[in-house]
């Protein structure tokens, strides 16, 4: 039903279409609404499904904390690999 709503919206409010995808993604998974403030009711979900517990912020900033520090692990492993190497190199 809302991804026909979505579907439906013009080209120039592009962004509103970004944000309520995102939003139909984030509300039933992780039981949240809104981006900054708490909602009374869902952008995307029936109003039966009582009040939102939280922002879908909170959720937003749990994913994109895993992704950072897993790419941060890489990367420092990668750096020690590189750095072997170069040492390898220099001093052999």
């Amino acid at each position: 039903m809302i991804m026909d709503e979505i579907e439906s919206l013009d080209k120039h409010s592009k962004s509103y279409k970004s944000a309520l995808t995102v939003l139909s993604y984030l509300e039933p998974e992780y039981n949240c609404s809104g981006i900054s403030k708490d909602s009374l009711f869902y952008f995307t979900q029936s109003v039966s499904k009582g009040v939102p517990q939280s922002t879908c912020l909170v959720k937003i900033e749990q994913i994109i904390n895993n992704s950072v520090f897993i790419l941060a692990l890489v990367c420092l492993a990668a750096g020690a690999v590189i750095f072997i190497v170069w040492f390898t190199q220099i001093f052999v």
